[in-house]
């Protein structure tokens, strides 16, 4: 039986318990070692522990500040994780996701472009 780097190395490609050793190893794990798919699923095992922990209204309050983009970015790469917590998962596509790839769009002014106001006429 694999012992040590080589058993994590072992279950971190385990579909069902990559994530929780990933998860575990996080702190220890620098962005760099780290594979795409790795990181896909710690940013997902991330920010679902802040769906158990906070509920979907911190989750939301986390991802507002980010450009819109990768916010929608962010929503579709964990709703497509198939991270093995199947009732969170379903939980964030229902409480965040839709919510987030599903509002209307605002109009966003562009600043220096504000039309200006008419002038009433000068009196003398």
């Amino acid at each position: 039986m694999p012992e040590g780097s080589e058993l994590l190395a072992e279950l971190i490609r385990d579909p069902a318990l990559g994530p929780v050793v990933l998860l575990a190893e996080r702190d220890d794990l620098s962005p760099q070692d780290a594979t795409p798919e790795e990181a896909a699923w710690i940013m997902a095992g991330s920010v679902l522990e802040l769906l158990e922990i906070g509920g979907p209204e911190a989750v939301r309050e986390q991802l507002k500040n980010l450009p819109p983009a990768q916010r929608k970015d962010i929503v579709r790469a964990v709703s497509a994780s198939g991270y093995p917590a199947p009732e969170t998962l379903e939980e964030f596509r229902t409480l965040v996701a839709e919510p987030i790839l599903h509002a209307p769009v605002r109009p966003h002014a562009v600043q220096g472009t504000r039309r200006p106001r008419p002038r009433k006429p000068h009196r003398r």
